[in-house]
């Protein structure tokens, strides 16, 4: 009944024919006597599934929490989906069929999690969640343990992945950048799930695409980073660099991110302001330095240099030193004294002409 009953008729094997004799008719159920398919066709039960789906979907997965007998509604419901899932996982043994259940799947919110309360598509779902207790809902979810038996299906057909992959890393935080479009800060004070799991997603996609025995990303990592198309990172913009925010970030795209490997560089610069930053002080030091550049960072000891100029420069713009500026360059930190003493070094005709 489970796997086809919206798409077609279905009767009890159990119904027999007596006649009005107490006895069924020599034994035989409906299906013997009327030749009655005592298994549904993939076709059907497919088809099925895709009306649940966009029944389920319509509602968000809801049912009234208030109304009586919810308990017993979302158990039915995953008795109901167990008994599709056990039909499709023997289906998918079959070579010649798998195929065509993927292609059937393909792109759906297909997989039942949290209870019965939430459907998902099969890329936001793992086996194993290795967060820990950070709340990863709704946009990662724990394969539920009922459903662990069909690994043909969930493991081989679905591809649902063994533990938390790169990929899903980057799929999370852009769940959540889209799920939150007008959101310009994350914060552990106001947004604190959402700042805790983007940063443990920025942790472990670092750390899978940089191997412990070598900070140099591999080939295999390589194109895996190069796949990811287009991941948002947690940085700091340049005023909450300024005010040492570090328990803020904000989401910009990779490209516009820049690993501050040159703390005093970054000190000393006001341009630039339309970058992101990460930073040694948000972040530890060697995770800075290791951020896989094929995800679009750049370094700051790229991005800018540090020159001294002979005189003012027709354009500072983008200079992080001349000699009009060295009072507060050089002040930035300092003491006055030590600051003059420097700018005197500077202007001296002894140092214009090399230090011997």
């Amino acid at each position: 009944y489970d796997l086809v009953w919206t798409r077609i008729p279905v009767c009890s094997s159990k119904l027999k024919l007596d006649k009005g004799k107490q006895e069924p008719l020599n034994g035989k159920s409906l299906n013997d006597i009327i030749g009655m398919k005592s298994e549904p066709l993939l076709q059907a039960v497919l088809q099925n599934l895709h009306i649940l789906l966009g029944a389920l979907l319509a509602h968000n997965c809801t049912l009234d929490h208030q109304a009586e007998g919810y308990a017993e509604d979302r158990e039915r419901l995953q008795e109901m989906f167990a008994q599709l899932y056990k039909y499709l996982n023997a289906k998918c043994m079959v070579k010649d069929v798998l195929p065509e259940i993927q292609a059937s799947l393909q792109g759906l919110p297909c997989v039942l999690v949290d209870n019965g309360q939430l459907l998902l598509k099969p890329e936001q779902v793992v086996c194993r969640n290795s967060f820990g207790d950070i709340r990863t809902k709704p946009y990662l979810e724990t394969l539920p343990e009922r459903f662990v038996e069909f690994r043909a299906l969930m493991v081989r057909c679905l591809q649902i992945a063994d533990s938390i992959t790169p990929q899903q890393c980057a799929l999370v935080v852009r769940l959540i950048k889209k799920g939150n479009p007008d959101e310009c800060e994350y914060s552990l004070q106001h947004t604190p799930n959402e700042f805790v799991l983007i940063r443990q997603c920025f942790v472990e996609l670092v750390a899978q695409l940089t191997p412990r025995s070598t900070s140099a990303i591999t080939p295999e990592t390589s194109r895996v980073a190069i796949d990811l198309g287009r991941v948002f990172l947690p940085s700091c913009s340049m005023e909450q660099v300024s005010q040492r925010l570090w328990d803020r970030c904000c989401l910009s795209p990779a490209d516009l991110v820049v690993a501050v490997d040159k703390w005093s560089f970054l000190r000393r610069l006001n341009n630039f302001k339309e970058l992101s930053y990460l930073v040694p002080f948000a972040w530890p030091d060697s995770m800075v330095r290791n951020v896989p550049r094929e995800l679009g960072v750049r370094m700051l000891s790229e991005v800018v240099s540090e020159v001294l100029e002979n005189g003012v420069a027709e354009s500072s713009e983008n200079c992080l030193w001349d000699s009009a500026s060295a009072t507060a360059v050089v002040a930035a930190g300092a003491e006055r004294d030590s600051a003059n003493t420097i700018i005197r070094l500077l202007r001296s005709e002894e140092f214009g002409q090399g230090i011997r």
